[in-house]
């Protein structure tokens, strides 16, 4: 990490720090979570979230803030953008305008920041900041749609020392304003998306200079580099390593198995702890163990599976569990005894208000037994595994978008290039056929301007709902929409005329919709009509249609 970023850091811990438990919870989160931004953002990212703290705390320091405020500020400052590591670099680095679906998974990052953020003790506040800062101040903001003083301070000096840095630095897509030019745009827009006190000590602190240094006097300032201020022989040294690797493992893992075996490796290091187990019900309510790492020394002894499981989900709180505790039932005991294990401990993962699934942890004879401190470095990770979760999902629909056409949910252009392309080469192969069906909807240019685009979007819809219905019962066959009022069906091992049969039927069950009243043309190709690959296959249906 940059000089700048570990004295601004520092920065934030020495602030936070009100006794020796909360110091170590606030370097938990803080040094973590600022680390995966870092490692998970490219250096202009990095620059921008030092540049936008440097100011911010200036702005913070003409507000006079209390000390408290003013520590909320420069972790917000810091961390507002950690969200984005739950984004494909595809979205992150695309030069032109987005999609409108590309533009609602951007939205959500400042939700996937809160959930980085929320297991850590001591941050709550820091959270709800990082969550809210995309608020306006007229209400018309996200996630939340809160206005005025309900939005954090906190996310009100960082929104608007963020809007002044991206307006100030050059973009591919357009210069950069002048200082001048950026504060009058922001003028301007007091009282719908900024707050005007906030805007005139941001103006104050350009019109002094934008700072080169944190705001704080000398005297005030750590004495010590963040590295020896966070020093690595503190007895939370492998936990804090472990929450590192598990976080870096979420923003840079392509698959959620990989972040859930590294999860359970790393907590089972970390802890000492004799087996840590990912498990979760499936849908037939049967335990699943996910990923599971265990002490080589214990004679592959199987991980635990105590009765808690099910309480954990239906729960959703942590529970401890030890030979000699009264706490613990009778037939928890006794199977803990049964296993060998002192103690076990379980923590679920919840993801959306449900439980997920939940790490299961056991310690080993003669070994420490598993606490409250163990316990609150799982909460951690399971709140880590439930941003990987919202990050695996986010990955989904990033795909969906490549391949899925957004309004009817059939495949898109891509996806059927790829898809005829690969079931032609297998049919010449086999000596098999292969049929393309083409289907235009007519007059939806009429539909649209006599009824409306609502309308033609309707008949769209339910051009793609029967050509769905119709090939159904065909294995193997696939429905795109091709663009605009374009349709096109793949039927493998079918002939030419299976296509023109399947055309008149879904010609029939559209004539029973409206209205308004659609209606479509077709035609139909194979390759034993003279086809010899997938363009030839393409024209030779196109042409069909005329």
């Amino acid at each position: 990490m940059r000089p700048g970023v570990h004295e601004a850091l520092a920065e934030v811990l020495d602030t936070l720090r009100r006794d020796r438990a909360m110091a170590a919870d606030a370097e938990h989160a803080v040094v973590h979570a600022l680390a995966t931004a870092l490692e998970a953002r490219d250096s202009s990212a990095r620059e921008h979230s030092a540049a936008v703290h440097r100011l911010a705390v200036a702005v913070a320091g003409r507000l006079a803030v209390s000390p408290e405020y003013l520590a909320e500020i420069r972790a917000v400052a810091l961390l507002h953008d950690i969200g984005k590591i739950g984004l494909s670099d595809e979205i992150l680095t695309k030069t032109g305008e987005l999609s409108a679906r590309e533009r609602e998974l951007v939205r959500e990052h400042p939700l996937i920041g809160e959930r980085i953020l929320r297991p850590f003790p001591g941050l709550a506040k820091v959270a709800d900041a990082v969550r809210h800062e995309r608020e306006r101040w007229d209400g018309s903001g996200y996630p939340d749609g809160l206005a005025g003083e309900a939005i954090p301070l906190a996310s009100r000096v960082v929104q608007a020392c963020e809007a002044f840095h991206a307006m100030t630095t050059d973009r591919p897509y357009r210069r950069a304003l002048t200082r001048a030019e950026a504060l009058e745009r922001i003028a301007r827009r007091v009282g719908t998306d900024f707050d005007a006190d906030v805007v005139e000590a941001l103006a104050g602190c350009v019109a002094d200079g934008e700072p080169r240094q944190s705001y704080e006097p000398a005297e005030q300032r750590p004495r010590t580099a963040v590295w020896r201020e966070v020093d690595l022989s503190w007895r939370h040294d492998a936990e804090l390593r472990s929450l590192i690797a598990v976080t870096a493992a979420v923003a840079a893992a392509p698959r959620l198995e990989e972040v859930l075996s590294v999860a359970a490796e790393e907590s089972r290091r970390a802890l000492g702890a004799a087996s840590v187990s990912i498990v979760r019900l499936d849908a037939g309510e049967r335990l699943r163990t996910l990923a599971t790492a265990k002490d080589a020394r214990l004679d592959g002894r199987a991980p635990v599976e105590l009765p808690l499981e099910r309480r954990l989900l239906d729960e959703q709180r942590t529970h401890l569990v030890a030979v000699d505790s009264t706490a613990s039932s009778p037939e928890e005991v006794a199977r803990l005894k049964r296993l060998g294990q002192e103690s076990a401990l379980g923590v679920p993962i919840v993801y959306e208000g449900t439980a997920w699934g939940s790490i299961l942890a056991t310690s080993a004879p003669a070994a420490p037994r598993l606490g409250a401190r163990q316990a609150r470095f799982l909460e951690a990770i399971a709140g880590q595994l439930a941003v990987a979760l919202g990050r695996s999902q986010l990955f989904s629909r990033i795909a969906a978008l490549a391949f899925e056409d957004p309004l009817t949910g059939l495949a898109n252009r891509r996806a059927l290039d790829e898809s005829v392309e690969a079931v032609v080469e297998r049919a010449l192969e086999a000596g098999s056929d292969v049929s393309l069906l083409f289907c235009d909807v007519d007059r939806l240019k009429e539909i649209n301007d006599v009824f409306g685009h609502d309308a033609g979007d309707r008949a769209l819809v339910e051009v793609a709902e029967v050509l769905s219905s119709v090939a159904r019962h065909e294995q193997g066959s696939l429905v795109a929409r091709i663009g605009g009022d374009e349709f096109c069906v793949v039927l493998t091992d079918a002939s030419v005329e299976a296509a023109r049969r399947m055309a008149r039927r879904a010609s029939d069950l559209l004539a029973e919709l409206g209205p308004p009243a659609v209606t479509m043309s077709s035609g139909a190709a194979s390759l034993r009509s003279g086809a010899r690959d997938a363009a030839d296959l393409f024209r030779a249906a196109d042409a069909a249609q005329y």
